[in-house]
């Protein structure tokens, strides 16, 4: 029920995607994958600080109030697949 709540919240979002800048896209697509933002800060070698400043601007921009909407966004935008069994895609 979480699911379709969340998935109702994003459906049709993704033209939305265009008003993240390239930095927010890529930590967008890194958070959904379920990088954290340690790992994402060293990753794109930036603070920790950004990583989250930018994880609340992405929010704020596309009308998100939490991380599973996020993740959804993700999967609605085509930014990242589900993934079966905490499997990675083939």
């Amino acid at each position: 029920m979480i699911e379709a709540i969340a998935r109702d919240r994003v459906a049709g979002a993704s033209h939305k995607l265009s008003e993240l800048s390239t930095r927010q896209t890529e930590i967008l697509r890194l958070f959904a994958s379920g990088w954290s933002a340690e790992r994402i800060s060293d990753a794109l070698s930036i603070s920790t600080k950004t990583v989250r400043n930018n994880h609340y601007q992405i929010k704020s921009k596309l009308g998100l109030e939490t991380d599973a909407q996020m993740v959804w966004f993700a999967l609605d935008a085509g930014l990242v697949q589900a993934r079966v069994g905490g499997k990675e895609p083939p």
